[in-house]
């Protein structure tokens, strides 16, 4: 399954590094996993103080979350991103190959990286 390549993820930031301010610990479902045993469990990771905590493709957000940047047109996103002007966030290109990617299409979208599976 794909995921934002290092980091833990959307709605999970590495935290830590904000000059001394620590981000609470966040709890939420797990985004990609193909492991039955972690679907509909909960993982606690510590939450993000800067973008910097996050994925490259994600800022922090007010709730120490990792979301979504956000974006006026598609200049502001990142590669393999798009503007959805409707809510004014980057969100992955839709892909049928390769070719319609700067890096992998996996599962209809845009990836910086193959697809992973994570194992519990």
């Amino acid at each position: 399954m794909a995921g934002d390549g290092g980091g833990a993820g959307e709605g999970g930031g590495a935290g830590g590094s904000g000059g001394g301010v620590v981000a609470p610990v966040i709890c939420e479902m797990p985004h990609f996993t193909c492991s039955p045993s972690l679907q509909g469990r909960q993982v606690c990771v510590r939450g993000c103080v800067t973008d910097a905590d996050c994925p490259a493709t994600l800022a922090c957000a007010s709730d120490h979350r990792c979301r979504a940047k956000q974006c006026a047109a598609d200049a502001d996103c990142p590669e393999n991103q798009a503007c959805d002007v409707s809510d004014g966030a980057c969100v992955r290109k839709a892909c049928a190959s390769d070719a319609d990617c700067e890096g992998y299409c996996v599962l209809g979208t845009c990836e910086e990286k193959p697809g992973i599976c994570f194992l519990g």
